[in-house]
């Protein structure tokens, strides 16, 4: 089963005589659970709450990058460091900055 974290902090599952798994939060790769963890009551517990969300093989697959993803990517491609929390019309400004710079 492969799950993801819905929550903003690492959720870590462990079952007696299976290697722990920890779920990172955010935007992370689904993590693969083994049945008996997805049998446990605590599992169980946190996709009721929608704390662990079940998701299928397609939808863990790589998904087309938002502008802002691609955007950033684009500005540490040049050597920027380039904080997420900044808004799509701050990293523009930041790209072109940088290329204007790279173009003198």
């Amino acid at each position: 089963m492969l799950v993801k974290n819905n929550t903003a902090r690492i959720i870590g599952i462990n079952s007696q005589g299976e290697k722990s798994v920890k779920v990172l939060p955010g935007d992370n790769p689904a993590v693969e659970i083994t049945a008996k963890m997805a049998k446990l009551d605590f599992v169980k517990e946190l996709i009721k709450q929608g704390q662990l969300v079940v998701v299928t093989e397609e939808e863990s697959e790589d998904k087309p990058k938002t502008e802002k993803e691609q955007l950033i990517e684009d500005i540490e491609a040049l050597g920027i460091e380039a904080k997420s929390s900044w808004t799509i019309k701050q990293l523009k400004e930041e790209l072109e900055k940088a290329l204007s710079v790279r173009r003198i």
